[in-house]
């Protein structure tokens, strides 16, 4: 073979050539080549890119304008990269490192988890990176989370790689959360990593408003949190080992179904196998659903991963603040976790310490629960609660509890001191209490109770559902020892009581043909025997019993509260059978019937009799005698009015049900009537008659000597004594006394009250007949409590009536007061010939139907007041209005408007003159030395404080210009003194005045001040020259005034009888 080496060269040199124009080629088009070759290389990873190329090298590149395009729009944008690189690592699909500065990526979380512009976080979908990144720092890139239809927008930096591991952190401005356990609006929030090797140190703080979650809902939450894990995935967290330690806060918090999530945190249903924990269980699962309801909520606390599961630890205790159920703390126990649980398993462990203020009050420390599969299979602990609840009450001090579930039932063992009250799931009780150590339980259909002494538990008022003929029965017992047996047949019991143990029986309700009894107790102090089954039970060897009966109902009435001691006769102290009963008889003893009513509402209650012999058969027919040497007893209308009887003998027979009334006769030293809906009290009466409890009731009853009084706050009559007789006859009670102020010597009111006993409704008429008052005797303010303070020393006729009607609670009041030529003091001055027709439109409290006018003859506040008329208006609150007025000096003096206020010791009024006659007011006062002419008017303010009456700047004016004159002996005098004084007496001898005014200030007993003002000239004096006297007297002017008219009287009255007419 010939080889041409020629050939050979030509070619080699061609191939050079061509290599080099290639590599020219790329060198030029570089840029360009690179952009086509990462867009291919996004293409084939199903990823549409757009960039830019400015800058590209044997080192590096820079590009611009990045952005990855997804279905939904742009995945990821960035602003510039630079990259670091060889040509031997691009060749290798590898980058050295990677700067990132601005732009922004789009992050979503779903369904299918999170990813971050396109690349499944944790593995998984939307692809691998086209290339590998030795490291990578990215600043200032915006980044978009999108939950559900929600966004959320922040800024974010991330600094690393696969080697050296990824530290970032992200800012959150503003957005919202649209996840599928949670929605909330996003507050400023922010977060840091730092993630290496599986290792994941972080910290955050997240702040939300109105997050909604499937448990519930709040107006705020908070959360401050710091983790460090290690083994961390994030496709399953809880797979880490480390702590996250949390604060969290919620404020306006409210579960979603309270009811249902706190049934679901205490599981109430699972205790009906232990009575004292299934009694508080179901109220406070009713309180704990209050708290879910709304409250705010605090924890400090730690989670603990280990890779198995989780365990939580309170660093401060867990703060549940109710808005209107108790308020919740829960402590971790020493250094145990307060939870720790397997997810996978259900099983899980809790320690804490417990603490309820607000209703339930309860503390419970070193509780310990475990559950298996998410159910409880026990729990123990020390519970301290205070009483709380309606019909269900339950309260513990320093109880020990200790409960596990069994395959044959609950078991219960308690030590401490309880108390519970209320229904559990097939028991009632009205008490179980503990004091001491017992155990409780429950194997199939057999409940057996054990004390560690015969006083350990004590049940009352114990009923049991679906238990036949004996589903009525009652026990009241204290148990060391009690087997209760749920059988087909019924109920069957057995008690044993230690030899000397008290006893106590009883029965929920006995029926006979026509009887019934509900809540019949029995108690013994020795040892007895009781037990049953089936309609049979008995309670023997008891020497002496304690028996009450809550009532006993006959055909028309019932008894109810009833009470009695005494001695047994016969063998068994009580046995009841289905076909029929036979109850006690009691030989001796005492007894107390609380109640008797009536159907048509009659109720006599309170009859105790202090000793008691009973005979007869009791049941199925009442055949009864009662022999009791004393009683008291009561009569009450419907619940609301009482009559209590005390003393004196008593006899109390029945025969057959429904064929004789019971009969009382009776005489009592005492007897008290009262009651809410009768306006009246009646108390210390001497009272004898006979009483019939049929239907309707009959009554004929004397009385005497009965104290009788207004039931109101501000009673408008004062207490009074009356005698007289009161009837009963067809439901209607009838009661007509003959009555005297306590001061009167002899009756001087009639009453006459009827009240129908079924319609709770009646009237009352009180009568004073046309009665004279004396000064030295009996007053009307003795018994009309208003008019005390107002008036006194009244001496006249006075008559009256009052009436008062009622009717569900309601009453309604009025009356009428007549005068006639009355004279009488009131606080400002006698008054006289006083006649008027006074009506009153209710006496509790005390008010009249608009003014009411008093005709006054005669007025004599210290001037002497004729022919007057006086408005008086009683109102609400013990307020009572007046005005006047009366003609004075040819004018007219009134009172204008005021209030007067019982029980205030101020009060303000004004006295006003209107066009007075300064010649008649001269002539009032007997001055002969003067004369005058004009007209004044004003006001006088006056106040009365604590009894003393005062004037307050009283002014007068004169209505216009006028005349005065003074003539008297100072003139002449004062003409001696000076040239001065005799001008100025000169002058008021003939003076034309155009300014008088006259001021009052001062109490009126005692020293008072006088201001006169006189403007004005005497055309005879100095050609008219215009004068002005100031003049100033301070004097006792009351005492000087009363003196001046009292003397101008005696003279009016001595020439009245001279019948000098030249007067």
């Amino acid at each position: 073979m010939r080889v041409d080496l020629r050939r050979i060269l030509l070619a080699c040199v061609a191939i050079l050539c061509l290599a080099g124009v290639l590599g020219a080629a790329a060198w030029l088009f570089r840029e360009s080549l690179i952009e086509a070759l990462v867009k291919r290389s996004l293409s084939q990873r199903g990823m549409e890119a757009e960039l830019s190329v400015e800058r590209a090298g044997l080192g590096g590149a820079e590009i611009r304008d990045v952005r990855l395009i997804g279905e939904s729009g742009d995945r990821l944008t960035l602003s510039r990269v630079n990259l670091d690189y060889t040509l031997s690592e691009l060749r290798a699909r590898r980058i050295d490192s990677i700067l990132v500065e601005g732009g922004s990526v789009r992050a979503r979380y779903g369904e299918d988890g999170l990813t971050v512009a396109g690349f499944k976080v944790g593995g998984g979908g939307g692809g691998a990176p086209p290339v590998s990144i030795g490291s990578m720092e990215a600043r200032g890139v915006g980044l978009t989370l999108e939950t559900g239809e929600a966004v959320l927008r922040g800024e974010a930096s991330v600094t690393g790689g696969q080697q050296a591991g990824w530290r970032g952190e992200a800012v959150f401005s503003e957005g919202a959360l649209d996840l599928p356990q949670l929605s909330a609006a996003v507050r400023p929030s922010r977060l840091s990593f730092s993630l290496q090797d599986g290792a994941l140190d972080a910290e955050g703080a997240l702040a939300l408003d109105n997050p909604q979650a499937a448990m519930g809902a709040a107006q705020s939450a908070s959360l401050d949190f710091t983790a460090a894990l290690t083994v961390f995935d994030p496709a399953s967290p809880l797979s880490a080992n480390g702590d996250v330690q949390a604060d969290l806060s919620l404020a306006g918090a409210a579960a979603a179904d309270p009811a249902a999530q706190a049934r679901s945190i205490l599981h109430p249903d699972m205790w009906s196998g232990a009575p004292a924990v299934g009694g508080v269980a179901e109220p406070l699962t009713q309180r704990l659903a209050a708290t879910l309801a709304g409250f705010d909520a605090r924890a400090d606390l730690t989670v603990s991963l280990d890779g198995k599961g989780a365990s939580l630890r309170f660093d401060e205790a867990l703060r549940l603040t109710g808005q209107s159920g108790p308020d919740i703390r829960l402590f971790s126990n020493g250094g145990a976790p307060a939870l720790r649980a397997d997810p996978e398993t259900g099983d899980w462990r809790a320690n804490a310490d417990l603490a309820i203020e607000g209703g339930p009050d309860l503390v419970a420390r070193g509780l310990s629960a475990r559950g298996r599969r998410g159910r409880l299979q026990s729990a123990s602990g020390v519970v301290s609660l205070e009483r709380f609840g309606g019909d269900d009450i339950w309260a513990a001090r320093d109880l020990a509890v200790a409960f596990e579930n069994r395959a044959e039932g609950w078991e219960a063992r308690l030590d401490g001191e309880t108390h519970y009250s209320g229904e559990l799931a097939g028991w009632t009780f009205d008490t179980l209490a503990l004091n001491g150590a017992a155990a409780i339980e429950r194997a199939g259909r057999e409940i057996h109770v054990s004390g560690a002494d015969e006083d350990a538990v004590r049940l009352s008022a114990v009923s049991l559902e679906n238990a036949g003929i004996i589903q009525r029965q009652v026990t009241l017992t204290s148990m060391p020892d009690l087997t209760i047996t749920l059988g087909a047949d019924g109920i069957a019991y057995r008690y044993a009581a230690a030899p000397g143990a008290p006893f106590r029986y009883g029965a929920a309700a006995v029926q006979a043909e026509s009887w019934s009894l509900t809540d019949v107790q029995a108690s013994g102090p020795a040892g007895v025997v009781f037990a049953g089954q089936g309609g049979d039970f008995r309670v023997e060897d008891a020497p002496g019993i304690d028996l009450t009966i809550e009532t006993v109902r006959g055909p028309a009435w019932t008894l109810s509260d009833v009470a009695a001691r005494g001695a047994v006769a016969g063998d068994a102290l009580f046995v009841r059978r289905l076909e029929g009963e036979t109850f006690l008889s009691i030989q001796s003893g005492a007894a107390r019937i609380g109640r008797i009513t009536l159907e048509n509402g009659v109720v006599m209650h309170t009859l105790s009799f202090p000793r008691l012999a009973l005979s007869g058969q009791f049941l199925p027919d009442l055949n009864l005698t009662v022999n009791a040497p004393a009683f008291e007893a009561g009569l009450d209308a419907a619940g609301r009015t009482g009559i209590a009887l005390a003393g004196g003998q008593t006899r109390l027979q029945a025969e057959r049900s429904g064929e004789a009334p019971i009969a009382t006769q009776f005489r009592s030293a005492d007897l008290a009537a009262s009651g809410g809906d009768l306006p009246v009290r009646m108390d210390q009466a001497v009272v004898a008659g006979d009483y019939i409890l049929s239907d309707p009731a009959r009554a004929d009853i004397d009385i005497d000597g009965a104290r009788v009084s207004l039931l109101s706050e501000n009673p408008a009559v004062r207490p009074f004594t009356a005698s007289g007789g009161l009837t009963l006859e067809d439901g209607i009670a009838r009661l007509q006394l003959a009555g005297a102020p306590e001061a009167a010597a002899s009756s001087l009111l009639n009453i006459v009250l009827t009240h129908n006993l079924s319609a709770n409704q009646g009237e009352a008429q009180i009568t004073l007949p046309e009665t004279r008052f004396d000064p030295d005797g009996l007053q009307p303010q003795d018994f009309i409590n208003p008019l005390r303070g107002l008036v006194a020393n009244v001496d006249g006729l006075v008559a009256g009536e009052m009436q008062a009607s009622w009717a569900d609670g309601q009453m309604e009041s009025s009356g009428q007061v007549r005068l006639n030529d009355t004279d009488f003091a009131t606080r400002f001055g006698p008054a006289e010939n006083v006649s008027t027709t006074f009506d009153i439109s209710s006496l509790a409290p005390l008010l009249t139907p608009g003014r009411q006018t008093i005709r006054v003859g005669v007025f004599n506040p210290g001037v002497r007041l004729e022919g007057g008329e006086l408005q008086v208006e009683m109102l609400p609150g013990n307020e009572i209005e007046f005005s006047g007025g009366w003609p004075f000096a040819e004018g007219r003096i009134f009172v204008e408007p005021f209030t007067w206020k019982r029980g205030q010791t101020r009060h303000e009024a004004v006295v006003a003159a209107e066009s007075l006659n300064l010649a008649s007011l001269i002539g009032l006062f007997g001055n002969e030395s003067m004369s005058a002419a004009g007209k004044l008017s004003g006001r006088v303010p006056i106040l009365i404080d604590e009894g003393d009456i005062s004037v307050e700047q009283g002014r007068l004016f004169a209505d216009e210009d006028g005349y005065f004159s003074y003539t008297g002996r100072a003139s002449e005098a004062a003409a001696q003194s000076n040239e001065q004084a005799n001008l100025a007496f000169r002058a008021l001898k003939n003076f034309r005045y155009r300014v008088l005014e006259a001021g009052l200030d001062g109490p009126l007993a005692g020293e008072m001040q006088l201001d006169v003002l006189l403007e004005g000239h005497n055309p005879d004096v100095l050609n008219g020259t215009p004068f002005e006297f100031d003049i100033t007297l301070n004097a006792d002017l009351m005492n000087l005034l009363q003196n001046v008219t009292r003397g101008r009287q005696i003279e009016r009255q001595i020439r009245e009888q001279l019948g000098d007419e030249s007067r």
